[in-house]
């Protein structure tokens, strides 16, 4: 993924009838996240709705799971928010999973705003004797 510094631009009036001032803020997040396992697997499930499937990035390196993604701003008109809720620009969430896990089988899905990554548990492994 690309270096991309997403600033968040705020308009703030100082008193009633003045002009607008402009304040660059540098924009990171955490999106929402459950992390959970079952008998077999170990889950994990961001809510990073309005993000495009190219924009998010998975990697797993021993027990560490890294998830990188950007949510990018809107592009057109000039905005001037009231209020603004929704996280945009670069986001990253590491998870220091706690056991042995396989590699090989794991599964990641981006559905209706939900990545859910699916990371299967370690199975012991049978040593024959020579």
């Amino acid at each position: 993924m690309d270096d991309v510094t997403f600033t968040r631009v705020i308009l703030t009036r100082l008193e009633p009838g003045t002009t607008w001032q402009v304040s660059p803020q540098r924009q990171t997040w955490r999106p929402p996240t459950d992390v959970y396992e079952t008998e077999t697997d170990f889950v994990i499930e961001m809510d990073v709705a309005g993000m495009r499937r190219e924009d998010i990035q998975i990697a797993l390196q021993g027990r560490r799971l890294h998830v990188l993604g950007v949510r990018r701003a809107p592009r057109g008109e000039l905005r001037a928010y009231h209020q603004m809720e929704i996280n945009m620009g670069e986001f990253r969430a590491v998870f220091d999973l706690p056991d042995a896990i396989e590699a090989g089988e794991a599964t990641a899905t981006y559905e209706a705003g939900a990545l859910r990554v699916v990371i299967a548990k370690g199975r012991p492994r049978r040593v024959e004797v020579r």
